[in-house]
């Protein structure tokens, strides 16, 4: 690794350091909902080589994240960890590939050592991840945009393998026609793979939406927290009412199951559990499955 990164990220490439460190931390706390002792690694690499001149940096260094978001943060990469070790049990020498994959390390909380894994980001953040993490026989990585269709041409030729598509907090930023586009063609080149993501409830984003300019007029605590993205635009584009909203996009798309946040125990002193108990939060975020036949 060099002595300099190049951290010259767009506002919403910078947000995947929030879930990094956010791992990072819930690690090392007394009584962790997720152990990710690379994502440890890669912090303490990280931390000398980022400027404390930037607020969002400086509180990166820090460790000051607000604990909801450690705790969900947590909650969703152990709930997708969990996806992933079911599929490999029923399919370990299958095939996992994570779009948006960050500097995401769930290759290595869920190695079976016999699947192959594909991490599928941007060429920049790539890049950046090559300098703390290389690629080996059964661990790979693909720079390019999800949406440049032609990162699926090689693999949809491994057509004796399983696959299961991972995307974390990705999604829940994009908008509907290109999430689709992304779906028809995984289902035709893939047929019979399954994808799981994480999701919003599309009243909450709306509601987002109408309130997002009132609310970030002038800067607030989130933004030395969470960097200039959540400043200057409204984070989230797509949500469902529910879930069987996509397998209305084509005929053979099954939903599966899904994970709601709040059926699992987390942090009681967390200040968004006593939501919970209303029915519009309570599915307001979460985990779905399905299979595209």
């Amino acid at each position: 690794m060099t002595d300099t990164i190049n951290l010259s990220l767009n506002n919403l490439s910078k947000t995947m350091l929030i879930t990094l460190y956010a791992r990072a931390i819930e690690s090392q706390s007394a009584n962790p909902i997720l152990i990710d002792d690379k994502s440890v690694e890669i912090v303490n690499k990280l931390n000398p080589l980022l400027s404390s001149d930037d607020p969002f940096y400086l509180n990166l260094i820090n460790g000051k994240i607000p604990k909801s978001c450690i705790t969900i943060t947590a909650l969703r990469s152990k709930l997708l960890d969990e996806y992933v070790t079911n599929f490999l049990k029923k399919e370990p020498t299958g095939i996992v590939v994570e779009i948006g994959c960050g500097l995401g390390t769930r290759f290595f909380r869920t190695n079976n050592n016999q699947m192959d894994w594909y991490d599928l980001d941007l060429p920049e953040i790539i890049k950046l991840k090559k300098q703390f993490i290389q690629e080996n026989d059964r661990y790979h990585f693909i720079s390019s945009s999800v949406f440049d269709l032609k990162w699926m041409d090689s693999l949809a030729k491994k057509k004796n393998h399983s696959f299961l598509f991972i995307a974390e907090g990705v999604f829940i930023y994009l908008y509907e026609n290109d999430i689709k586009e992304l779906f028809l063609k995984l289902q035709k080149s893939f047929p019979g793979c399954e994808i799981v993501f994480d999701v919003n409830n599309s009243h909450l984003v709306k509601w987002i939406q109408k309130i997002h300019h009132i609310f970030f007029k002038t800067p607030l605590k989130d933004e030395r927290y969470y960097g200039d993205y959540f400043k200057r635009e409204t984070p989230f584009k797509w949500g469902i009412k529910n879930e069987k909203e996509i397998e209305k996009w084509n005929q053979g798309i099954k939903f599966i199951d899904e994970r709601i946040y709040f059926d699992y125990k987390i942090n009681e002193t967390w200040f968004l559990k006593p939501l919970s108990y209303f029915k519009f939060y309570r599915k307001s975020r979460y985990i779905v499955h399905y299979k595209l036949n």
